[in-house]
């Protein structure tokens, strides 16, 4: 599931647009906590000018985002208690 997510969260996108990038995360599968931690660490990790760069990820980016992707799916859910 890695694979793509730099491209699915903007890295050859015209320029960086997080409420998109969450959106096609979703559409790949992560829940929207998920997406929103990935989109969140992202922007963080790599900010906005790198993300709206219209070129592949260099090799230590592409680790960021795979770093990212791995603790955003890893961490569980938050839940509800009553």
């Amino acid at each position: 599931m890695v694979l793509g997510i730099a491209t699915a969260a903007g890295c050859d996108a015209e320029r960086y647009e997080r409420p998109r990038t969450v959106e096609e995360l979703t559409g790949a599968g992560l829940t929207e906590a998920q997406a929103a931690c990935v989109a969140d660490g992202l922007d963080d990790e790599l900010g906005r000018a790198v993300l709206s760069a219209r070129r592949e990820p260099r090799a230590v980016e592409q680790e960021a985002v795979d770093a990212i992707v791995e603790a955003c799916v890893a961490a569980p859910s938050p839940t509800t208690t009553g």
